[in-house]
């Protein structure tokens, strides 16, 4: 598929371009410094990036200063904004598609693809409709539903078997027997001092 024209808004300097035709062989920007022939180049790039390579965009850094406002206010939402959208011809489309989708893209000859400030891309193939009433296919859902095989409940796995549980020994303290006490010996011993008196004294053997 060739780009064939493309659109590039709300991007740097840029306001809207409108849409612009791109040559079959060569297409050249001619412009003043400054007039924004890089950020047409860049907003572009971030429609289709090559593989392994991304183009992050900032509305801080990207989006036009002197609207910046709008964001601010809540007035725009980042998810409706366009940076840039490109055209895409092709002599059939009918190739990349499955044969159920096919049969509606006889006419298609024209891919156009949007690239949004938060992040989204969003396609369309020209004049094409591209979205059915739910109430058209609901019978061909349906259908789908009831040939879908009933999903069964997810069996528990079996219990590993119990193994014998070993138990630790368990140590009982026990305290010897008290043995009884010898009964107290007691000695009287009684003696006369040099005064006369007596004097008692005991002992316990």
């Amino acid at each position: 598929m060739k780009l064939k024209k493309a659109r590039v808004q709300n991007y740097w300097s840029i306001h809207d371009t409108g849409w612009f035709n791109l040559e079959d062989d060569k297409t050249v920007i001619v412009g003043p410094n400054e007039a924004g022939k890089t950020a047409v180049l860049r907003a572009l790039q971030t429609v289709n990036m090559p593989p392994g390579r991304g183009v992050e965009l900032n509305p801080l850094r990207d989006y036009p200063r002197s609207r910046y406002r709008e964001i601010d206010d809540g007035t725009i939402q980042l998810s409706d904004v366009v940076v840039a959208t490109a055209a895409f011809t092709s002599k059939t489309t009918t190739g990349y598609y499955s044969a159920s989708t096919r049969r509606n893209l006889e006419t298609a000859t024209e891919l156009y693809l949007s690239r949004y400030y938060d992040g989204a891309r969003k396609y369309w193939f020209g004049d094409l409709e591209m979205w059915t009433p739910y109430a058209d296919i609901e019978k061909a859902l349906d259908g789908l539903r009831a040939a879908l095989p009933t999903a069964k409940p997810r069996a528990k796995p079996p219990k590993p078997p119990r193994r014998g549980l070993r138990l630790r020994p368990q140590w009982t303290v026990r305290r010897a027997p008290r043995r009884p006490r010898p009964p107290t010996q007691r000695r009287h011993l009684s003696r006369r001092d040099a005064g006369g008196g007596s004097v008692r004294a005991s002992a316990r053997g």
